[in-house]
């Protein structure tokens, strides 16, 4: 009981603690997914989305694809996943807690899916690393 709620290691191997968590001091930013073609990758966006509205769809092959396939290449399109990037972000970001999405969507000619959203780390403009994983998350979605 006498433990901080979080230890965080930071990239420089330092450890941080924090008596809560998420950070008290920090603050929620909403994302919204705009896109403006229906195949070509959207983007994340603190401003309005477009006005058109751009539907967008994808093939769930997750039993054939590799998650690395899927995070790999997110400026190309792809038939089996949708990519929504930021803006080159012009300093570091932390996330306290966790993220959260909020979706509408329609699910064709099955009774149930399983929808998984990538938070990915590309590194800086120009980098030829592999993408990170920063976290992921997956729901069964019932067909209404």
């Amino acid at each position: 009981m006498d433990e901080p709620t979080a230890v965080l290691q930071r990239e420089d191997r330092a450890y941080t603690t924090y008596a809560n968590w998420p950070d008290p001091g920090a603050r929620d930013v909403a994302l919204k997914l705009a896109a403006t073609d229906a195949t070509a990758p959207g983007t994340l966006t603190t401003g309005r989305r477009p006005r058109a509205k751009v539907e967008q769809s994808f093939v769930d092959e997750g039993r054939t694809v590799h998650p690395d396939t899927l995070v790999a290449d997110p400026d190309t399109a792809s038939p089996n996943r949708l990519a929504y990037r930021s803006p080159v972000l012009t300093h570091d970001i932390r996330v306290s807690g966790r993220p959260e999405m909020r979706l509408r969507l329609a699910i064709d000619n099955k009774p149930d899916a399983n929808l998984t959203a990538y938070l990915v780390d590309y590194g800086p403009a120009g980098a030829t690393a592999a993408p990170t994983v920063v976290t992921r998350g997956c729901q069964l979605l019932p067909v209404e």
